[in-house]
């Protein structure tokens, strides 16, 4: 596991505690090629985007986003173990931590990517995602993945609308947004 592009590119990454499961290098690849290309044609790049990195576990795909230079990134997990691992992985990077994706800090305005990777089978993406669009981290141009096991499939809520759906190894990514 390492980070594989931007100021941080080759930077090995400490696995998580136990009960958590880093996105492999190979999907985090295609999540991010694709969220370039999604960058590319808003005329926007990185230096432009605020990330929100939710059930972060190592904290991978967040960091992949500061290496590549976001703007703002917000990471949360509740796991103190994985926090610990999170600011270990991410030392000299400039990032937030909070420890609960589901009663976050008030954050200014919403997010351009919202990436969530929950406990598989439990819905806690389909729970949070009408949490988050009260909170004000999602408006129509944010665009928000979730990544979930194959062998489960999530129920997208009323009012969001899937874009793209891409499987990668033994997960599937839903590129979702909020129709407003």
């Amino acid at each position: 596991m390492r980070i594989i592009s931007g100021k941080f590119k080759g930077r090995n990454l400490i696995a998580p505690p136990e009960g958590t499961r880093p996105t492999a290098d190979r999907a985090k690849e295609m999540v991010f090629d694709m969220l370039s290309s999604f960058l590319m044609k808003q005329g926007k790049r990185w230096e432009e985007i605020r990330l929100a990195d939710a059930f972060a576990g190592s904290g991978a795909i967040g960091l992949e986003a500061v290496s590549r230079g976001a703007k703002a990134t917000f990471l949360f997990e509740n796991n103190p173990q994985a926090q610990k691992m999170i600011r270990q992985n991410g030392k000299g990077m400039i990032f937030d931590v909070y420890p609960e994706a589901l009663e976050p800090p008030l954050i200014p305005k919403a997010m351009d990517i919202l990436f969530m990777d929950p406990p598989y089978g439990k819905g806690l993406a389909e729970e949070a995602l009408p949490k988050f669009l009260k909170q004000g981290w999602i408006d129509k141009n944010t665009l928000i993945i979730i990544e979930e096991d194959k062998k489960n499939a999530i129920k997208i809520p009323t009012d969001f609308l899937l874009q793209e759906k891409r499987s990668a190894g033994r997960n599937t990514f839903y590129f979702i947004k909020w129709e407003g």
